[in-house]
């Protein structure tokens, strides 16, 4: 495994951009005239835990083909200590019940953040606490049957990495033939979160890892969802943010190498100030030539401004 971390300096090929983001300007007429009428729900569905004071979470959401859903919901079970079990259903686009699966279940909290679905399989990552507390939570990636009978409860592939320093989550997923790419955050050995990069084989047996900071008990995440190409792997979050707090520093996107995972490119933007700005990457999407990024920026103190922004492949900002 390869590991990128500087030490006191920023990474290798970073670029600093001093211009600001560019925001989303909203005229006032707009909600009033066509948010508020045009997006009038079809259904809505409720999934609470079995516990009649337990927690429900859902994050991760996706559909087949033929639409079918699969949905990942994080529910309190009962049992001394069990918390949140990893549970995954599966319905028609009329959330008509197919079957439920209990694909990641243990004491303390098992979570999906994020998965992907085909025909016949489906992806989930996230993150396995099991302890109490967060400190020693592990990076948790799954792969389940999709088929229509009843899936067994045991999934077909599963990885739980420990990176040995502390925390680790998965929030960002992508599946190619070859492998399945996974982003998120890592504790380094002397620093406090960095954004982690890994690449997986389909029987969950990890190819590389690597993590990308400043080296320095600060936080760097991995936030907006990753974009693999050809040849390379966009990621997008934030550098360099104070700890606990993940603010004062700036947005981020990298590239790494696909085969590898060595860093290619770096860039940096957004403003960095000695008060609570809040610069972050917290989407990214692809049209296959351009990379398009939203999360939020600061125009002023305690002003927090959503943003959005479109960059080619080679870091311009467009």
């Amino acid at each position: 495994m390869r590991q990128f971390v500087s030490c006191s300096l920023k990474p290798p090929a970073m670029k600093n951009l001093s211009i600001p983001l560019v925001f989303v300007v909203f005229s006032a007429v707009i909600p009033l005239a066509y948010s508020q009428s045009m997006l009038q729900p079809e259904w809505v569905l409720v999934k609470p835990s079995p516990l009649s004071n337990g927690n429900a979470e859902a994050w991760a959401i996706g559909t087949d083909s033929v639409e079918n859903i699969f949905w990942g919901v994080n529910q309190d079970m009962p049992g001394l200590f069990q918390f949140m079990d990893a549970m995954l259903y599966k319905m028609d686009k009329d959330t008509q019940l197919i079957w439920t699966d209990t694909v990641f279940k243990d004491l303390y909290n098992q979570q999906t953040y994020n998965l992907k679905a085909t025909d016949s399989l489906v992806y989930l990552a996230g993150r396995s606490c099991r302890t109490l507390g967060t400190a020693n939570c592990d990076a948790l990636f799954l792969e389940v049957s999709a088929n229509a009978s009843i899936p067994s409860g045991s999934p077909l592939a599963s990885m739980v990495w420990d990176g040995g320093f502390g925390y680790e989550e998965i929030d960002g997923l992508a599946v190619e033939k070859e492998a399945v790419y996974l982003t998120g955050w890592t504790t380094g050995d002397g620093t406090n979160l960095d954004a982690l990069l890994m690449k997986v084989d389909h029987s969950g047996n990890l190819i590389w890892q690597t993590s990308f900071g400043t080296g320095t008990p600060r936080e760097d995440h991995q936030d907006g969802h990753i974009v693999v190409g050809d040849s390379l792997i966009f990621i997008a979050g934030l550098y360099d943010g104070s700890p606990g707090l993940g603010w004062d520093g700036q947005a981020l996107l990298a590239k790494f190498d696909k085969n590898s995972g060595a860093l290619a490119d770096s860039l940096l933007f957004g403003r960095q100030d000695a008060w609570f700005n809040a610069e972050n990457a917290l989407g990214m999407a692809s049209d296959g030539t351009n990379l398009f990024l939203t999360g939020i920026s600061t125009t002023s103190p305690n002003n927090w401004d959503v943003f959005v922004t479109k960059f080619d492949k080679n870091f311009n900002q467009l």
